[in-house]
């Protein structure tokens, strides 16, 4: 039986989810689990400004003991290769991965940081499109033949990747690649489809990356890399510029093609989008997480009638 694979970010808080999840003889067959986020300010994270989202030795041991995966996301296009943080990150996962046998991951674009992890770990590496060249409406038509050449280079170096989300689609992409390899994102992202400033928008975050924790930043200029991070585009949205969303009609075709899915954001969209994959069974353990327990709670009799309209 072919599994589905659901990359979900990692909450410090969401063991009780996930551990639910797990015991659910109905879910557990069917899903592979993956968790991942941007850990300890590490200099290799890209495309969110880092936060104050830390991870332990411990940690990462005990989710590999659970039969999960862990992916860091190590996607900034600046790498110092001896960055202290990254290589403890690295050898924290690699000796849990050593002890239990899960396959973690690390998710990248540095080409010199990709050849460093095949020569020396044996994790599942992840290309992510953030931050890549810009995409317009008229590539879709007029440049299908180097975007295809483009991802079939990809997919002899990395063992999955994440496209840009306006590909996923498109019958001319997923005919021609080695779809088992791809994970497209299912929900909203995080920018506008078809933005005209995609790559200049991750460049700013990849270089304040490199400086969060620099103890010669004053507070002012990284509240504005924050708003920076948070608002995305100071522009209205319009038929030619919107939010990026995969409609009922469009998320069967993904259900049908994609084996892969990675789901984006921190809060309720993500697991309304977690239950709209995994069916049933997923109710109660994300309504707790969300909601508590007081299932009379004006919060989860809303979540849950939403839910019901979603599965």
């Amino acid at each position: 039986m072919n599994k589905y694979n659901i990359s979900i970010p990692y909450y410090k808080d969401m063991f009780d989810i996930l551990w639910d999840f797990k015991r659910d003889n109905n879910l557990k067959y069917k899903f592979n689990i993956e968790v991942y986020n941007s850990f300890n300010n590490c200099s290799w994270n890209g495309g969110r400004i880092n936060r104050k989202v830390s991870i332990t030795k411990q940690q990462i041991l005990n989710l590999n003991r659970m039969g999960i995966s862990l992916n860091f996301n190590f996607t900034n296009h600046i790498i110092d290769i001896n960055d202290k943080i990254g290589k403890e990150l690295l050898q924290w996962l690699h000796e849990s991965q050593i002890e239990t046998g899960v396959k973690n991951k690390i998710t990248l674009q540095n080409e010199e940081l990709r050849k460093f992890l095949r020569s020396n770990y044996k994790f599942i590496l992840k290309f992510s499109i953030t931050g890549h060249n810009n995409i317009t409406k008229n590539d879709l038509i007029d440049n299908q033949i180097p975007i295809i050449a483009y991802y079939k280079s990809l997919e002899s170096k990395y063992d999955i990747i994440v496209p840009q989300s306006e590909l996923v689609l498109q019958e001319w992409f997923y005919d021609i690649i080695n779809i088992v390899k791809y994970e497209p994102i299912i929900n909203i992202v995080a920018i506008c489809s078809f933005c005209p400033i995609y790559k200049e928008h991750y460049m700013i975050i990849n270089h304040a990356n490199l400086s969060i924790g620099n103890s010669n930043i004053d507070n002012f200029k990284l509240k504005t890399l924050f708003l920076l991070n948070e608002c995305m585009l100071d522009i209205k949205m319009t038929d030619e510029l919107t939010g990026q969303y995969f409609c009922a009609d469009d998320m069967k075709i993904v259900l049908n093609k994609y084996n892969r899915y990675k789901l984006e954001g921190r809060g309720e969209a993500t697991y309304n989008a977690f239950a709209k994959i995994t069916y049933n069974g997923i109710y109660k353990p994300m309504l707790k997480y969300m909601c508590g327990e007081d299932k009379n709670s004006k919060d989860y009799i809303k979540t849950f009638n939403y839910l019901k309209t979603q599965i």
